[in-house]
């Protein structure tokens, strides 16, 4: 039994922590709480805002035992602090100025902390550097080690499992294409699963698809008007889909002018210079004005706005129909057609004059507009 002065001498604070801020976010409540009375109220809106709130049986924990220091006489304090939503950094420093406020006006020379132990411990040494910590109570509901609540929680991953988007797609999606390919085609089915999930890892570990969502997002830039932004994006698909059509329709072009080359990847191989010659012979007018026309949508849609991206258009545009004759060049080359090696050195000799000129010529528009606008400033 301790004697009535050194019960006299203590000072306890009961410290309940909150580090992602649930009682704010649910309750509308400020902290620090202070007090008995203010921490049960807090309590009570937290428990029937979320009944499941582990959070509010460590405020009625604390509760109970500010009730039992009184009991016997103990001089203390009740408080709950609490972080933020974000988390991390900025949850302690948060936390650890409302632990400083308190711990300046009270000054105690014991510390209770109570927590739920879901993450709020990670900042127990924080505490213990500005705190004299002498007890950490770990509050955990009884049935939630039992069984049943087990079953709860395996019931709700589940249902996430098959009714969230990011899950559902690879839980459902997948096995379902599985099962489909396994009922139309058996003996293809393994290797097409395998094609796709291939597809998909290659995607996925390289970012494509949100490289692809990225470009698309910034394709048209925010101050440019409606009509030009419908221009844009019909060009871009316009010219896209007629790269993509055409390449494919070369390739079965190619593969009707040389059937013996086709039969096998060692032959495909063997005579890669003629089919690719034929393939960029067959494709190349159909890849050139796709290109040209996604360009020329950037130009339109840039006239007005981003001269730098208008002045980039431009000169892609030229690029492009510069190196046009020097692949048509290429694929009589690889076809080795008479006189084909000449033009291609003709043509890249006439495509690297273009492509400086268009150089020199841009750079001295862009520094004319920068001087200009300088000027126009001063």
């Amino acid at each position: 039994m301790l004697s009535a002065a050194s019960l006299s001498e203590r000072k306890v604070l009961i410290l309940c922590i909150d580090r992602d801020d649930d009682i704010g976010d649910k309750t509308g409540r400020r902290t620090p709480i202070i007090g008995r009375d203010k921490v049960l109220s807090a309590a009570v809106d937290l428990a029937l805002s979320d009944p499941e709130e582990s959070d509010a049986n460590a405020m009625f924990e604390s509760v109970r035992l500010s009730d039992e220091l009184s009991k016997r006489g103990v001089s203390h304090l009740l408080a709950v602090v609490s972080g933020s939503k974000e988390g991390g950094i900025a949850a302690d420093r948060k936390l650890l100025s409302e632990v400083k406020s308190i711990a300046s006006s009270f000054n105690p020379n014991e510390t209770i902390v109570i927590t739920d132990g879901f993450g709020d411990e990670d900042v127990i040494p924080v505490l213990k550097a500005n705190l004299p910590l002498t007890s950490i109570r770990r509050v955990v509901v009884k049935h939630s080690r039992s069984v049943e609540e087990s079953y709860i929680i395996l019931g709700r991953y589940a249902k996430m499992l098959v009714t969230d988007p990011r899950f559902k797609k690879w839980f459902l999606g997948l096995p379902g294409l599985a099962f489909l390919l396994l009922g139309v085609g058996p003996r293809e089915a393994i290797s097409i699963l395998l094609g796709v999930i291939g597809i998909v890892a290659v995607i996925k570990g390289f970012d494509i698809d949100v490289k692809i969502s990225s470009y698309i997002m910034n394709l048209v830039p925010r101050k440019v008007p409606s009509h030009l932004s419908l221009i844009r994006i019909f060009t871009f698909f316009l010219g896209l889909s007629i790269i993509v059509f055409w390449s494919f329709l070369g390739v079965l072009k190619v593969s009707l002018l040389y059937p013996s080359y086709v039969t096998s990847l060692s032959s495909i191989i063997s005579h890669i210079g003629t089919l690719m010659g034929e393939w960029i012979r067959q494709s190349i007018d159909a890849v050139v004005w796709g290109i040209v026309i996604i360009y020329l949508g950037k130009v339109i849609c840039n006239y007005r706005v981003d001269a730098e991206s208008f002045t980039d258009g431009v000169f892609w545009i030229v690029v492009v129909l510069l190196l046009y004759p020097m692949f048509y060049a290429v694929s009589g080359v690889l076809l080795t057609i008479p006189g084909s090696f000449l033009e291609l050195l003709k043509y890249s000799f006439i495509a690297l004059v273009g492509i400086l000129i268009s150089i020199v010529s841009i750079s001295f528009i862009r520094e004319y507009r920068i001087k200009k606008t300088k000027s126009g400033r001063e």
